[in-house]
């Protein structure tokens, strides 16, 4: 079979489009696909070998024809948006291949309109993305302007696919997504404590609620209803799908108190709307002047156990129903909870919540950011079967977030972390944590990151700096081990090797299963001549990653090339890990 230049155009959440306005969408569409048939006709070349609803594939003799005819496509379809209602337009993004195909009389079969059918994906709205035999017949300046995109990993299709960005005149323009980024955060609603106890006013329950409102509204994994909305409620005999209702929550967190002497007793419940039922509840006591202390343990461990249980309940949710009925912000918070769990099945889980959450929200920059994370820790805990490919999925996944969203706080920290634990470019990843921690000076993970980054270069001082930093702003993250483990990498660069050994702890107590926890701890241990626990620590690394290596560690470790790298190693040799 010859080959064919196949260029592929699709419509950009073309779902969203349909659901919000079918009718005008339609009509819209057919007029666009009739201008398409007769701008062929105009330039002379092409063919429309398809048309579906949200697409079209054309056949073209030569590949700059091709682009000729798809730039002016966009340019048309740029024009056709003027005026239409923001949020409706409709957008195009194309992919150009140069392949063999079948032309049956049903349809259009063969491997390369696959790569180009998977490939679209990767365009932003008006742009063309080009596999490398298409990019190789055209003159950059002259035909298009070309940008490399580098491999790129599609779904189902094996080996990586060098794509090439042809950007067009209508480039650059911003859709709404089809996701906003609210939807991946559930909404709670913290009612102010009321008083059981006659004489006991509001003020009390509402200092309180106040104090709840201020530090829940401090995780990226909740979205917390403002004090003014929830005041408003006080004393209303409202239940808790008119509270949901009134307030757009997902939860609704309310209680009673009463004091003892000067000790609060305090009843706290939560509670969701679709069925109206408590599925949590817990009575806690506290001096008053506990209570009144907004750094007090009393609160924060108040907090930290709201937090638990609604991610608890959004775990088992994703467990109990199928990912097509459930949340956005369900499948976004059990991803990431199932990620940090860093068991086998958990973590294959997590991917799988992920991929199906990007595939309704194309045009969102957190997930991507995780998905780029998973890559990393897969590297990390040793279960990767091929270091190579995961590495180039996690920088694939980092670029489209950051093609979507250039100040995404989390995805730029995620993309310092691509870079220094899988392309160990120092000089990259300095910049990219810079930036994260400009965008958003309180983004602990950017600092804690940056921290990590320290230590392969052996700088003690500045991880120890950072982590404390990271722990001063997330005090109570729900992946808390992920930061102990970090810190204890800071103090181990630092040669603080007790303090090393004292967050190592920390950070098995709540999950044992981090394979760098364990090599820090071991190594810590024997540090301090303390051979027979260190031996003991290793055994369990060896439960977690049995196939490690002193020479399989070296070749994965951004450390390697580092005096602080080397020593590591030879302590893994101590340890009475093999060579390879």
């Amino acid at each position: 079979m010859n080959d064919t230049v196949i260029l592929v155009v699709d419509v950009v959440e073309s779902v969203r489009l349909m659901q919000k306005r079918e009718g005008q969408t339609v009509r819209r569409w057919l007029e666009l696909t009739a201008d398409m048939g007769a701008l062929l006709e105009e330039r002379q070349c092409g063919q429309i070998l398809k048309k579906s609803g949200d697409g079209v594939i054309f056949r073209f003799d030569s590949v700059p024809r091709a682009v000729e005819v798809g730039l002016a496509i966009l340019s048309r379809s740029a024009a056709a948006n003027r005026g239409v209602e923001p949020g409706t337009e409709i957008m195009l993004r194309m992919a150009l291949e140069v392949c063999p195909i079948i032309v049956a009389p049903d349809d259009i079969y063969g491997h390369g309109l696959n790569v180009a059918m998977r490939m679209v994906t990767l365009a932003g709205p008006g742009e063309i993305v080009a596999t490398a035999r298409a990019r190789e017949q055209l003159v950059a300046g002259l035909d298009a302007t070309v940008e490399d995109l580098g491999d790129c990993y599609l779904k189902h299709i094996d080996e990586p696919v060098r794509v090439f960005k042809i950007s067009g005149p209508a480039a650059g323009i911003a859709i709404r997504p089809l996701i906003d980024a609210d939807d991946l955060a559930p909404m709670l609603a913290v009612i102010p404590f009321e008083g059981l106890a006659e004489g006991e006013g509001a003020l009390l329950g509402e200092v309180l609620a106040e104090e709840l409102i201020t530090n829940l509204g401090r995780s990226s994994d909740l979205r917390v209803v403002s004090r003014l909305s929830t005041t408003a409620l006080r004393g209303r005999a409202l239940g808790v799908a008119d509270i949901s209702r009134l307030l757009h929550a997902d939860y609704v967190l309310s209680g009673t108190y009463r004091v003892v002497a000067d000790e609060l007793v305090l009843d706290v419940e939560l509670a969701e709307p679709d069925t109206a039922s408590v599925f949590w509840s817990e009575r806690r006591t506290g001096s008053l002047r506990s209570v009144l202390d907004p750094s007090s343990e009393f609160v924060a461990g108040l907090v930290d156990v709201v937090s638990h249980a609604i991610v608890g309940r959004e775990l088992r949710l994703a467990r109990s129903r199928s990912v097509s009925n459930l949340k956005h912000y369900t499948l976004m918070i059990a991803a990431v909870a199932l990620m940090n769990r860093l068991s086998p099945r958990d973590f294959a889980e997590s991917r799988r919540l992920l991929e199906a959450l990007i595939e309704r929200a194309t045009r969102q920059a957190v997930p991507q950011a995780w998905l780029a994370k998973w890559h990393i820790l897969r590297v990390q805990q040793g279960w990767s079967d091929d270091p190579e490919r995961d590495g180039a999925l996690a920088a694939q996944a980092t670029r489209i977030a950051l093609e979507v969203d250039p100040e995404c706080s989390l995805a730029l920290a995620i993309d310092g972390f691509v870079k220094t634990n899988l392309i160990k470019r120092f000089d990259l990843a300095e910049t990219r944590f810079d930036e994260a921690i400009d965008v958003c000076p309180s983004n602990s993970l950017a600092w804690i990151l940056r921290a990590n980054m320290h230590v392969f270069r052996g700088e003690g001082e500045a991880a120890v700096s950072d982590a404390r930093r990271a722990l001063s702003l997330s005090p109570l993250d729900p992946h808390r081990f992920f930061y102990d483990a970090l810190s204890a990498g800071a103090y181990f660069a630092n040669a603080q090797y007790e303090r090393a050994i004292e967050y190592a702890r920390a950070s098995m107590r709540l999950n044992r299963q981090h394979t760098s926890t364990l090599r820090i701890l071991a190594v810590s241990l024997l540090r301090l001549g303390a051979d027979k626990e260190a031996g003991r620590v290793a055994d369990l690394l060896r439960e977690v990653e049995p196939n490690l290596t002193v020479e399989n560690w070296l070749r994965r470790s951004p450390s390697a090339d580092y005096p602080i790298g080397r020593d590591f190693a030879r302590s893994l040799a101590e340890l009475g890990f093999p060579q390879r």
